[in-house]
């Protein structure tokens, strides 16, 4: 991993509303996956485009987190989260590196990042502690599974079926007037 991605990745780390976003799972099962792939995504379309402006890079952002995670930011993080990434590039560019990386320690520091993972994982051993034995065990479902035949030998005949196989349901009550 390169050293634009290392240092996007901790900025878009410390994104509270993304982190929620891939604590709940908007992004569906592969949340973390693109939470991962999200600082690779952002450092090729910053190395494609190197004179983006802010608002650039926060139209992106905005197409990015809704696309991939289904999520409209409104709080104003995202505002920032393109300063933030436009600041880091333009230093990234100009090759002051230890500029950029004083920094990222001065406004992302370790301990910030660290604590927001340790949530992450204290959340989960709770979920695997408090579940028991009995929550374990498989409990048989009470349906039945037939096959199209029995359906249609079930179903009185004139039973109000659509020619495309979709059957109407009426109520049984009358209206009241």
């Amino acid at each position: 991993m390169d050293s634009l991605v290392s240092a996007l990745g901790r900025v878009l780390g410390s994104w509270a509303a993304l982190k929620v976003a891939v604590e709940h799972g908007f992004g569906g099962v592969q949340s973390r996956e693109k939470m991962k792939w999200l600082p690779e995504a952002v450092g090729q379309i910053l190395r494609e485009n190197d004179n983006l402006d802010q608002i650039e890079i926060e139209d992106y952002l905005t197409q990015l987190t809704y696309e991939e995670f289904d999520v409209v930011i409104e709080d104003g993080s995202l505002r920032q989260m393109s300063v933030d990434i436009h600041t880091l590039f333009s230093m990234w560019t100009r090759g002051a590196h230890r500029e950029l990386m004083s920094w990222l320690q001065a406004k992302f520091p370790d301990e910030i990042l660290q604590a927001s993972v340790s949530v992450q994982h204290s959340k989960a051993d709770e979920a695997t502690s408090s579940s028991s034995s009995d929550e374990n065990e498989e409990e048989p479902m009470d349906c039945q599974i037939s096959s199209n035949k029995e359906e249609e030998r079930a179903t009185p005949s004139g039973g109000g079926g659509d020619d495309d196989g979709w059957q109407v349901v009426r109520g049984r009550r009358k209206k009241k007037a």
